[in-house]
């Protein structure tokens, strides 16, 4: 894990995407977040357990992980690595 200073906060980059939602304070956390009802619970939970973040959430995620100082993995809104992980 790569930290650098920003400001008074500390730059985190996650490696991939279980520990980008690590990061964001965990799959609970995260669900809580996107505001995603009870009954999809096991979404995040389960994009963590595969290490793969549902292609439709990345850049809402993104959005959430720039807030919080946190550098998503390398090639994470990149249409050719959706794209391989959809396979």
């Amino acid at each position: 894990m790569k930290k650098a200073r920003h400001g008074k906060r500390a730059v985190r980059h996650a490696a991939d995407d279980r520990q980008l939602i690590d990061f964001l304070g965990g799959a609970r956390a995260l669900r809580e977040r996107l505001n995603l009802p009870v009954e999809q619970k096991a979404m995040v939970a389960m994009w963590r357990s595969r290490n793969c973040i549902a292609r439709a959430w990345r850049p809402t995620i993104a959005e959430l992980a720039e807030k919080e100082s946190v550098v998503p993995p390398e090639g994470f809104l990149s249409p050719s690595r959706i794209t391989q992980e959809a396979v």
